[in-house]
């Protein structure tokens, strides 16, 4: 009888299932019995709104459980969430922990902080701060740079319209700025080598960005939702213009395509924009075997064309008519003019002996071989750029 009056009496003691998450004040926790941890779960009935404090320990039926984490999507689109303080001896914050938190102003990580997820700080529209405590090993906000930085490989993870890219950062990483809907302008530095895929998607008020020659690679998306921006120039350097790069950019009038581009993905740039100055002597085609894509098409005299000017190379006019990678439905196609170019004399591989380098930058042992715009240094000072054409 006593045994059955004690299953009877546990049998009524509430139980937490396995998987199951429970309330403690405001928040959900999940929590793991046999190290007695918890972490933020996602909300289950109504939105975390406010201004929330994540708590260092929780006590759960006699038991005190330590905060170590915030689950993958735990604060997702709470769009009424004003501010967050994570707890010292936090050590992980899910991916799209915080996505679209559009409210939230200001971000303070911990120095115990050791992994953020994917995605995890995405679309916060109207943030300002971001401050990494200087004892963090793993990430860090160096120079008040008011960014999130993962420290080993010197990338941006996470900007906001503050966000001043400091000269030791070497990659932007995806969707580091998609979102940042306040962000008008921004300087990449010369130390950044990629930019990462949509790492300004949907910034709506972007008009300027500044990209240097050292960037040698640009993801797909970079600039989509970009309705701000009027010009991109994608940099000597880069060789793959990737999809959708800046489609939906409603505003964006003219690009510019290096002579260093070799493939150029489907649907780069929008119906809208008016000119395309390619620098590429031989027209770049892509690898997925897509045409390059404008839209919408124009019709003149029965056929549909791209609604733009495309600039090329004056030797190069021809090859791009006659392509057949999409290039040659453009509407119109001029040669490139030597404002345009700024190249002040042509060569044919005939000359003095003098210093060759790359347009963007590199030395080039001996004299180019190939075609294209190099910068040749004479003996006496002067520096030209030259077009090679051998035929």
């Amino acid at each position: 009888m006593k045994k059955v009056l004690i299953s009877f009496v546990l049998a009524l003691l509430p139980v937490l299932e396995s998987g199951a998450s429970v309330k403690i004040g405001s928040l959900y926790y999940n929590l793991e019995a046999s190290n007695r941890t918890a972490e933020v779960a996602p909300f289950q009935e109504d939105k975390y709104e406010g201004d929330i404090t994540i708590p260092a320990e929780i006590s759960y039926q006699g038991t005190t459980y330590r905060v170590t984490a915030v689950a993958e999507s735990a604060f997702w689109d709470c769009g009424g969430l004003t501010s967050i303080v994570l707890p010292a001896g936090l050590e992980s914050i899910g991916p799209s922990a915080f996505l679209a938190c559009t409210k939230l102003t200001s971000l303070k990580i911990p120095a115990s902080v050791i992994n953020i997820g994917d995605l995890a700080f995405c679309f916060e529209g109207a943030l300002t701060s971001i401050v990494v405590d200087e004892r963090n090993p793993v990430y860090d906000s160096r120079n008040r740079c008011n960014a999130l930085i993962k420290t080993a490989t010197n990338t941006l993870i996470t900007g906001c319209v503050n966000t001043i890219i400091p000269g030791t950062v070497t990659s932007l990483a995806d969707n580091a700025f998609e979102g940042c809907v306040l962000l008008k302008n921004i300087t990449i530095p010369s130390s950044v080598k990629r930019i990462g895929r949509a790492a300004f998607g949907t910034c709506v008020k972007l008009e300027s960005i500044s990209i240097p020659n050292g960037v040698e690679q640009i993801g797909g998306h970079a600039f989509e939702y970009c309705q701000s921006l009027k010009q991109l120039q994608i940099p000597e350097g880069v060789k793959v213009i990737e999809e959708y790069l800046c489609m939906y950019s409603e505003s964006l009038e003219s690009v510019t395509i290096p002579s260093t581009a070799t493939t150029v993905e489907n649907g780069p740039f929008p119906g809208n924009v008016k000119d395309i100055y390619c620098f590429a002597a031989v027209p770049p085609r892509s690898t997925w075997g897509y045409t390059i894509t404008i839209q919408p098409y124009e019709e003149i005299d029965g056929q549909f064309v791209f609604p733009a000017t495309l600039h090329v190379p004056a030797a190069s006019v021809e090859a791009y008519k006659t392509c057949s990678d999409g290039w040659q439905e453009f509407k119109s196609i001029i040669p490139l003019t030597s404002e345009e170019t700024g190249i002040q004399e042509r060569a044919l591989g005939s000359g003095q002996s003098a210093e060759w380098y790359s347009v963007d930058g590199q030395t080039i042992t001996g004299r180019p071989t190939s075609n294209g715009i190099f910068i040749r240094k004479g003996a006496d000072g002067t520096v030209k750029k030259y077009y090679m054409n051998r035929k």
